[in-house]
């Protein structure tokens, strides 16, 4: 089958108006094709973008948990640590920082 847009601006007819209309039309569905084109590059770049962030969110996210752990050791008063107490501390601030470690 051949392309809509090739075969409307093949179109010949005794009605000027005719093939003016059929090439405004051809016209058009380029404008649109062109558009949703550059709208596929937009979000396939958004989503890099984001997958980026999501990436960097993470390493931050798992930085700061890292610095609250150290600051509920660091506020413990028993040494070695009682680990009870570190987390005590760490639910009363509304800290997660021991999730993953929970979870391991």
């Amino acid at each position: 089958m051949t392309d809509i847009v090739n075969w409307l601006r093949s179109i010949l007819h005794n009605d000027r108006s005719v093939e003016l209309h059929c090439r405004e039309a051809a016209d058009e569905i380029e404008r649109l094709r062109k558009e949703r084109d550059e709208m596929h590059r937009d979000l396939r770049k958004a989503e890099t973008e984001c997958s980026m962030l999501r990436i960097e969110c993470g390493v931050i996210t798992a930085e700061r948990d890292e610095a609250r752990r150290e600051i509920c050791q660091f506020r413990s008063t028993s040494y070695p640590h009682d680990m009870k107490e570190v987390y005590e501390i760490a639910d009363s601030r509304g800290w997660d920082c021991f999730k993953d470690i929970n979870n391991a």
